[in-house]
């Protein structure tokens, strides 16, 4: 992504401030800066353009990330703090990062993650005032559009697993699209906008589902 000359002279401090800065400047080039929100979103499978994969996150690593955002002074921190504070690797921390900006609820911004109204509004609510807003911003990602989509178009609405994954991997590797798969059960469940039977491998809507998405004004 780019390359950095580190001249800082040995032996190297790792509470030294000129030493936390060059981190900081690291973790600012990986996080990136918060685009637009129909650029963050990017395109729904098979479309032309960038297919944003859903972060591989579980909503209560989510919930933890946004909550200690709330809990500090303005709303914001140095990203690379947060790993050791909240104690997640890296890799899951950028992971939450990216779903907190899909979902609209913090923008990144010169290494700095800050909480959007969103998402401070997530992590004040209830359970279940929190379903209904994950699931209203759920329902923006192209990708629940698409599965809602095909869901919508099928007489029974239900579809079965490997539909799905087969559909997937045209766009993704195998393994991607199971993963992809996996992160759109635990967030449909959540959301309360899918529903997905294990035993028959098969997603469908029932009644109450996507009470949050009204699919006919998207």
């Amino acid at each position: 992504m780019a390359d950095l000359k580190v001249d800082l002279p040995h032996p190297r401090q790792r509470r030294d401030f000129d030493f936390l800065a060059v981190v900081d400047n690291v973790y600012s080039i990986l996080a990136g800066q918060t685009q637009p929100e129909n650029i963050e979103r990017g395109v729904a499978p098979g479309e032309p353009g960038h297919v944003r994969t859903l972060p591989h996150v579980v909503i209560n690593d989510l919930a933890g990330l946004l909550e200690y955002l709330d809990g500090i002074p303005n709303d914001r921190e140095d990203i690379y703090r947060l790993a050791g504070e909240l104690r997640v690797d890296t890799n899951h921390l950028f992971h939450l990062i990216e779903a907190t900006e899909l979902l609209g609820f913090a923008i990144i911004a010169q290494g700095d993650i800050t909480l959007t109204p969103l998402g401070k509004t997530f992590a004040d609510a209830d359970i279940l005032a929190r379903n209904t807003l994950f699931a209203t911003r759920s329902c923006r990602l192209p990708f629940f559009r698409w599965l809602l989509d095909m869901l919508q178009a099928d007489h029974k609405q239900q579809i079965e697993r490997n539909v799905i994954e087969t559909a997937l991997e045209l766009q993704f590797h195998s393994e991607e699209a199971k993963r992809q798969i996996e992160t759109a059960i635990n967030w449909g469940r959540y959301a309360k906008v899918i529903s997905y039977d294990d035993n028959n491998e098969m997603f469908y809507l029932q009644p109450g589902d996507v009470t949050s998405c009204n699919l006919e004004n998207r």
